[in-house]
């Protein structure tokens, strides 16, 4: 298999799994660029009904495995491994190169053909004989049997309606290729561009969040040089507070709600990697008669999780004279469809951080929010509209290779 190799031990655990995605339905597989391809046709035609991508990094080493008839362990010449008391035995030595690491698994001749004969069968006969295993396979020929043998392998006979399944989750393929316990390659955060998502669970439920910027996006943040994680669909519906006159972001409901009972619904792992922070923001000094003043640097609102500001998705005094400069644009907002938030399929409105900071105290209290087509809205603040939680991660926290956060 292009120096790719499941361990001999576990050939039975992938028929195993295959049964139970009815076998009934595979009448041939082929090997190609490293996945193996299920079919309902005898000649391999049409598409696959099922794919088995292998894990990329993990191969054996044709120069360290061998079939040593008469086994002696020793940790010179098996390094890293441990003791599997089969000396004198003939043994199959599997050497797993994984990169720059490698790992070694002993089989015992003995137990594969236990396993392949059964306690109860004549199916088969195993043979040991000048450095090589010999299995003869007895096939039935009973008129029930689907298993047909031609010149080039076993085939399964005509079946019907065929569903479609894949393997897709890391679980799955662990349990069937598994060296010593090593892992599906992983990636990190910082391999992963602006504009691409990831998983990480939330009370339990995988969710996505998009990536919106990469780094400090200015001099006006404290210990945000990291990953920008923004969820893709609105979480729930809220209003960013009650006022009476002036509506202050840190003073809101909806800072309160973002920073505790949203951030304890994050997977405890990732939870505790998400950085501590300050951000820009805009208070209102009621004192002399002052109007909004942005906060930033060491002044900036300490928070982990926390909504983004209007300049940050894109919006900016040019748009109006009453939206503060909180901050900075993130990478990922470059036009009104990338601020566009979905719920269940729709698109909805969001809210920001950033008041609407008019210094006169005679109007209704209001905020800035993205409106469904992704342009700018000023609602009242008791308005009830949906919440994006953001946060920031460190570039060196890891992900599968399903998209999921494993840190």
């Amino acid at each position: 298999m292009n120096n790719k190799a499941v361990l001999l031990e576990q050939i039975k655990t992938v028929k195993d799994y295959i049964d139970k995605k009815d076998a009934n339905n595979i009448k041939s597989v082929e090997f190609a660029l490293n996945t193996l391809n299920f079919y309902t046709s005898e000649d391999k035609s049409g598409e696959p009904i099922a794919q088995l991508a292998l894990p990329e990094e993990k191969f054996l080493d044709v120069t360290k495995t061998e079939l040593v008839e008469d086994f002696l362990w020793s940790n010179e010449k098996y390094p890293g491994s441990e003791n599997p008391d089969l000396d004198g035995k003939a043994v199959l030595v599997l050497a797993v190169n994984m990169g720059s690491e490698g790992s070694f698994s002993f089989i015992s001749l003995d137990s594969v053909i236990s396993k392949l004969d059964g306690e109860d069968t004549d199916s088969a006969n195993v043979d040991i004989a000048e450095n090589a295993i010999k299995i003869d396979v007895k096939i039935s020929k009973t008129p029930d049997n689907r298993i047909v043998v031609k010149s080039d392998g076993l085939y399964i006979g005509e079946v019907n309606n065929a569903p479609k399944w894949t393997v897709s989750t890391d679980e799955e393929v662990r349990e069937m290729f598994s060296f010593n316990g090593a892992a599906l390659p992983t990636h990190t955060l910082e391999d992963i561009k602006v504009g691409d998502t990831v998983k990480i669970y939330e009370d339990g439920t995988l969710v996505n969040f998009i990536i919106v910027h990469k780094g400090s996006p200015s001099s006006s943040y404290v210990n945000c040089d990291g990953v920008w994680l923004l969820r893709e669909d609105g979480y729930t519906q809220g209003a960013w507070g009650t006022f009476r006159s002036y509506p202050n972001y840190e003073d809101s409901e909806i800072y309160e709600w973002v920073n505790t009972t949203y951030l304890n619904l994050i997977d405890e792992k990732v939870k505790a990697f998400i950085k501590n922070v300050r951000i820009p923001y805009s208070k209102h000094f009621s004192s002399g008669g002052k109007s909004y003043s942005v906060c930033s640097g060491s002044s900036g609102l300490s928070c982990q999780a926390f909504l983004l500001s209007a300049y940050e998705v894109g919006f900016t005094k040019n748009i109006s004279s009453y939206i503060p400069a909180e901050g900075s644009k993130l990478d990922y907002f470059s036009n009104a469809s990338s601020r566009i938030c979905y719920n269940n399929g729709s698109s909805v409105i969001w809210w920001t951080r950033s008041p609407y900071a008019v210094s006169n105290g005679s109007y209704t209290p209001c905020a800035w929010s993205v409106y469904s087509d992704g342009t700018n809205f000023e609602p009242q603040t008791t308005n009830k509209y949906w919440v994006r939680p953001a946060f920031i991660l460190p570039y060196d926290v890891s992900v599968d290779s399903n998209g999921i956060i494993t840190v």
